[in-house]
């Protein structure tokens, strides 16, 4: 199942979405982790809610090297699963923008 197929399945959910931060956002939050350019694209395919044979998909790679993606991810930013891997990205998003932050957490963002 392809992503988009997987989209048409559940309702859109900009929570949980990787495209609930920007290309900048993401960019400076994998920088300051270190994130390579594929572990950020495996991290914000967790962000949509995919499942690590859509990310293989997605990516056009094995579910091993997405595993492996993850392995590595979670020695790198110290957890342990996914839910601590999202927590950890949060963290790193209120850390560099704290203003921001604020705002969504009061439903001032649109």
């Amino acid at each position: 199942m392809t992503r988009t197929q997987h989209a048409a399945l559940k309702p859109a959910n900009p929570i949980a979405s990787g495209s609930m931060l920007s290309d900048e956002q993401w960019s400076s939050i994998a920088q300051t982790l270190n994130i390579t350019p594929r572990e950020q694209q495996v991290i914000r395919g967790i962000f949509d809610g995919l499942n690590e044979a859509l990310i293989a998909d997605e990516l056009k790679i094995s579910t091993h090297t997405v595993h492996t993606h993850l392995d590595r991810l979670y020695r790198k930013l110290n957890v342990s699963c996914r839910c601590n891997l999202v927590i950890r990205i949060f963290a790193e998003y209120i850390a560099l923008y704290p203003n921001n932050a604020q705002e969504r957490s009061a439903g001032l963002c649109a």
